[in-house]
């Protein structure tokens, strides 16, 4: 996604690293500080967990532009238990042919 001068926004996760950078904290003050556990925080980062409406205020309070915060995001791998996502199943990348999948 671009802003109206046509330059490309980084992603959440590009923007959390880089606001935990500017701050000089560590992810562990920053998680705190956004009020989250760290092993969240690190999901986020990874791209593993969506990011709610209420983690987004959050993000906003610790510095995130809202503007990045509402493009739209990548589907989260969290909703997958197993991490497979359903188009590596379709292909049949994993062995697993596309008729089984019901």
């Amino acid at each position: 996604m671009k802003d109206n001068q046509g330059n490309k926004l980084p992603t959440i996760s590009q923007a959390i690293e880089f606001r935990i950078e500017q701050y000089g904290h560590a992810r562990t003050q920053a998680a705190k500080k956004i009020g989250i556990t760290t092993l969240k925080l690190s999901q986020i980062i990874r791209g593993h967990k969506a990011v709610s409406r209420n983690l987004m205020w959050k993000l906003y309070r610790y510095g995130i532009p809202p503007v990045v915060l509402i493009q739209p995001q990548r589907k989260s791998r969290s909703y997958f238990r197993s991490g497979v996502q359903i188009e590596d199943l379709e292909g049949g990348s994993l062995g697993v042919p596309s008729s089984s999948l019901g």
